[in-house]
């Protein structure tokens, strides 16, 4: 996919976590790190459609009070697919600015020591700009925050929807690379789909 000329079609959104086993320590309470994808398709809402963009959310869990868990966003990671004959383009931002209080992703949780893929479907707003790995593209600028969630659910994909409000740039011209206001986003429960042209998941 030609980065310069991104035709935006906003799509569905994929959330899969990766879930790792809880420590047996004194802090067993605190629920293990994990990570969040969410996936733009190229067709709105068709999950079959090749991917467009994917989003990597990193959270390490700090602090819980009472059903509440504050997640710390170690990194965010946009990810486009390359093709047969191109890699992958990916841009990363360390300890991203979450737009709350204490910079912390504030979750209620059912079971604080258990969460649940479908309790990270609305993140707060997130804005700034995500470096790129290869030099020869220009950095992004992000901006993107979960809306209220609508009450449906998708029985064969295994995932209940909710919304996402996000604009994407790129830094050096200002281009409009993939926005949307409310767009709908589903969290998953399968492990990520294939990365279009790519041949492999993301890693």
């Amino acid at each position: 996919m030609n980065r310069r000329n991104v035709r935006t079609a906003l799509g569905l959104l994929t959330t899969v976590a990766a879930f790792g086993a809880p420590a047996l320590s004194a802090r067993a309470a605190i629920p293990a790190a994990r990570d969040v994808y969410y996936y733009v398709y190229s067709i709105p809402e068709d999950l079959t459609s090749d991917i467009a963009l994917s989003v990597r959310l990193s959270l390490t869990a700090v602090e819980v009070e009472g059903s509440a868990v504050g997640w710390e966003i170690t990194y965010a990671e946009f990810r486009e697919p390359g093709t047969t004959s191109e890699d992958d383009v990916v841009w990363y931002a360390e300890y991203p600015a979450v737009d709350t209080a204490d910079g912390l992703w504030w979750v209620e949780h059912a079971d604080p020591s258990a969460p649940v893929l479908a309790e990270f479907a609305t993140p707060p707003r997130l804005v700034g700009t995500a470096t790129a790995v290869d030099s020869q593209y220009a950095d992004l600028e992000y901006d993107l925050q979960g809306a209220v969630a609508v009450s449906e659910t998708e029985t064969e994909t295994k995932s209940t929807k909710t919304a996402l409000t996000f604009n994407i740039h790129a830094a050096d011209t200002g281009e409009t690379m993939y926005t949307g206001v409310a767009e709908t986003v589903s969290t998953g429960e399968d492990e990520p789909p294939t990365m279009a042209g790519s041949g492999t998941e993301a890693d």
